[in-house]
């Protein structure tokens, strides 16, 4: 493998909490994230690590957003990672939290029922 190269990583991210979330994208060297085509993390330049944090974004449990990350090399160490900032602290995004299929919610429809009741008749007379 030689140094010089650009990977683009695309499918879909699924958080496991409803709330705000915070991305952050260390790498040697440059790196883009969007999410949602809304891009929240632009360190687009050589550096050894380390990078910006995003700003929070709105997620719900279990719908999925779109992402792309690009990443490129230029030179020495090759690596990227991407984490969140979920129940406090900040993870690794698990490789369970990416698809490539959209996740979309699962509605239920409770069954309705209806009752027939016979027409009354009510005979009044004299």
């Amino acid at each position: 493998m030689s140094d010089d190269f650009v990977v683009r990583f695309q499918g879909n991210i699924t958080a496991p909490i409803t709330g705000d979330v915070r991305f952050y994208a260390p790498a040697d060297d440059g790196v883009k994230f969007y999410l949602s085509d809304a891009w929240l993390i632009n360190d687009w330049y050589d550096k050894v690590g380390g990078g910006s944090i995003s700003p929070p974004v709105a997620m719900q449990a279990g719908i999925s957003q779109p992402f792309t990350l690009w990443f490129y090399e230029n030179g020495g160490g090759a690596w990227v990672q991407l984490y969140w900032f979920i129940n406090d602290q900040w993870q690794i995004v698990p490789a369970s939290a990416f698809s490539l299929s959209p996740i979309e919610p699962t509605t239920t429809t409770e069954p309705v029922t209806t009752t027939t009741q016979s027409p009354t008749l009510i005979v009044t007379g004299k």
